[in-house]
């Protein structure tokens, strides 16, 4: 939960974040990507490999090129 935490109070200043695929659960993945796309800032989920395709799609549809699929780590 601090993990999570601390990347939401980046995300709500607008500031860009890079995180692990494996550290959030997909409902935490998503609130992030809410606010991103809220507040402009762009995050970089890193091993998106970790994700389902409809994990990763519904991320891309929540915040749109504010978000990016780092597959090498």
């Amino acid at each position: 939960m601090v993990v999570f935490d601390h990347l939401k109070d980046a995300v709500a200043l607008g500031a860009g974040i890079r995180a692990d695929a494996h550290a959030l659960t997909p409902p935490q993945w998503v609130q992030l990507a809410a606010m991103a796309a809220q507040t402009g800032a762009r995050i970089e989920v890193a091993h998106a490999q970790r994700l389902t395709p409809s994990q990763r799609a519904t991320l891309a549809e929540t915040a749109g090129a504010l978000i990016l699929f780092d597959f090498g780590g």
